[in-house]
């Protein structure tokens, strides 16, 4: 009986561990570290460069902007070509998400 209910704990905690996470197209339970392009813009120069990011910490507390219009403010961009992500967690506890911009 001891054996089930340590195995229903750990499937519970395996399954609920997205929600602790950063956003990510693939996340790992343990460790991730992805980067991945959104959307594109019209193919305008790309003279400058911009970030925002957010943070978690425990899954509990969550901080940050990282919108596209903060990046975009943070470097001076008017008109974004392109846009780019990059998410890393360590087991749920740490999670950060960037965003960077390019553009003009």
């Amino acid at each position: 009986m001891k054996t089930l209910c340590v195995l229903a704990v750990l499937c519970l905690l395996l399954t609920t561990t997205g929600c602790y996470t950063v956003f990510s197209p693939v996340a790992g339970w343990i460790y991730t570290d992805v980067k991945w392009a959104g959307p594109v813009g019209d193919g305008s120069g790309m003279s400058k460069h911009g970030s925002a990011e957010a943070m978690s910490v425990l899954g509990l507390v969550g901080v940050g902007d990282c919108s596209l219009e903060a990046a975009s403010r943070n470097g001076g961009i008017t008109k974004i070509h392109h846009a780019d992500f990059h998410s890393w967690s360590i087991l749920g506890v740490f999670g950060r998400l960037t965003t960077t911009v390019c553009g003009e």
